[in-house]
């Protein structure tokens, strides 16, 4: 089930597909967006460019979405603050550094939530470090 949903500017409550949608940009700015497992990719994430307050993206476990869509998200390097992308299996590591994305994005350190990315104002969580030879963790 698709998350479809989007909160206004300094308000808590989310506008969901249950209720009526009023998007009324102009007037309130919309700082997040859930498109949670939906069908959107490259070209529908240029309904999304006009919202120039956006903070918080929600892809998660949409399939279409790849580095290539990534790449989309230009737009909003200076107000994305949190993005998620877990269960987006065409997303590789490539498409989370510069230049598809205007600002480095890291894993944040929460392993109950690691597709959760947001911009490299802190250090990256540490790995141990491997001896030579050995084979990388699985992920």
């Amino acid at each position: 089930m698709a998350g479809l949903g989007f909160r206004y500017q300094g308000h808590t409550d989310w506008y969901r597909e249950s209720k009526p949608w009023k998007i009324r940009s102009k007037d309130l700015p919309v700082e997040a967006v859930d498109v949670s497992g939906s069908v959107i990719n490259y070209d529908g994430l240029d309904n999304l460019v006009r919202l120039s307050a956006l903070k918080s993206l929600n892809l998660s476990h949409c399939p279409h979405i790849d580095d290539w869509s990534l790449s989309r998200l230009h737009a909003f390097r200076e107000t994305l603050e949190d993005l998620s992308l877990a269960g987006c299996p065409q997303v590789t590591e490539r498409g989370l550094t510069p230049p598809a994305l205007t600002h480095p994005l890291a894993p944040t350190p929460f392993p109950e939530n690691p597709g959760v990315l947001a911009p490299i104002s802190q250090p990256p969580p540490t790995r141990e470090p491997r001896s030579p030879g050995s084979q990388p963790p699985l992920l």
